[in-house]
């Protein structure tokens, strides 16, 4: 349940309107029944909703009147007595597209905060709220409904579209930034790449190239998106980036990856649409990866991955290999283990 310390009151929504929205079946229960808060299922009471995806959850459900729950279709006889039931392929989703309608991201009222620092020539769009402290640098344009929270710095020359929002602290140079995309508190966005030469004396090749963003991305706290070496590193539409990845100096990023935490891709690698990379994997330099794959927890891609692979280990390998190879390690172990005890 939102705590509202932190955030506004839900709007209210009803059974029927949320079938609707989630494209499901309301097949027990009332259509006017309302929905004002959001539970877990262990936490269910009149006027909540909540989502099963998993039949484990439902022996945590309470029964109780009123409350609705969206549910797959093969879970929904076994919901308790009383729930307004909604059956979805994907209840966890449905969820999401409820939470945008009872607490709809807030919309900026606009204003300068009297810390923050504005150069003349930069050109705010209508509607920009810049908190405390912020900085916007000479021949910075700032689109309309833009956010730019306390202590953000924007470096001369970036572009911010419409609806961009700018977390706390974070740092934006030598960057363009497409609508509705989200950088989180502390991020780096367009930092010299880590080009270094080595000629007796190590020293950082200057980078002239710049750091493009697409629209509707997400780029969580913390992240490093290092500006290009002579052409641009370049993000592509709805790219989701977790806290403390790192991408480097000219990574190309195609629509649709997501890209989770403490993940590193190195120089110049070209990554395609799609794509998923779960935590911690590593990407290195000048390789190609395709469209759609995923990437499991610790994978080292080394090497060329066509489209639609599932892959991981390190060397990354096709998923099932991993796993024989895995086996085979386990195996090995076992057997110098009895010799050792035999021997």
């Amino acid at each position: 349940m939102a705590d509202p310390r932190f955030y506004p009151d839900a709007r209210p929504i009803s059974a029927k309107a949320i079938a609707a929205l989630v494209r499901g079946d309301l097949i027990t229960g009332k259509g006017d029944v309302m929905a004002t808060e959001v539970a877990t299922p262990d936490a269910v009471k009149p006027g909540t909703i909540s989502f099963v995806s998993k039949p484990k959850v439902i022996a945590t459900m309470p029964a109780c009147e009123g409350h609705i729950v969206l549910v797959l279709p093969d879970l929904a006889s076994t919901i308790p007595e009383g729930a307004t039931v909604i059956t979805t392929p994907d209840p966890k989703s449905a969820l999401g597209l409820v939470l945008r309608e009872m607490y709809p991201a807030e919309t900026s009222e606009g204003g300068i905060h009297p810390s923050a620092v504005v150069d003349p020539s930069a050109r705010i769009g209508d509607g920009v709220s810049i908190g405390a402290a912020a900085v916007i640098e000479a021949g910075v344009e700032i689109g309309n409904n833009a956010v730019i929270a306390s202590g953000a710095l924007i470096s001369r020359g970036c572009v911010l579209s419409d609806g961009v929002s700018i977390g706390a602290n974070a740092v934006i140079s030598y960057a363009v930034i497409g609508e509705n995309t989200r950088i989180g508190p502390m991020a780096h966005i367009g930092n010299a790449g880590f080009g270094i030469l080595r000629d007796g004396k190590n020293y950082v090749v200057n980078h002239i190239g710049r750091v493009l963003i697409g629209r509707n991305c997400y780029i969580a706290g913390l992240g490093s998106i290092d500006r290009g070496f002579l052409g641009d590193t370049v993000i592509g539409d709805a790219v989701m980036i977790d806290s403390m990845v790192h991408i480097a100096h000219n990574v190309h990023v195609g629509d649709g990856t997501i890209i989770c935490g403490m993940v590193g891709i190195a120089g110049s690698t070209r990554i395609g649409r799609n794509n998923v990379f779960a935590a911690t994997a590593g990407v290195a330099d000048n390789i190609t990866i395709g469209d759609g794959n995923m990437f499991a927890a610790r994978s080292g891609v080394t090497n060329r991955i066509g489209d639609g692979q599932v892959m991981g280990g390190y060397p990354a390998v096709p998923i099932n290999q991993h796993r024989r190879q895995v086996i085979a390690l386990r195996r090995l172990a076992k057997s110098i283990s009895k010799g050792d005890r035999n021997g």
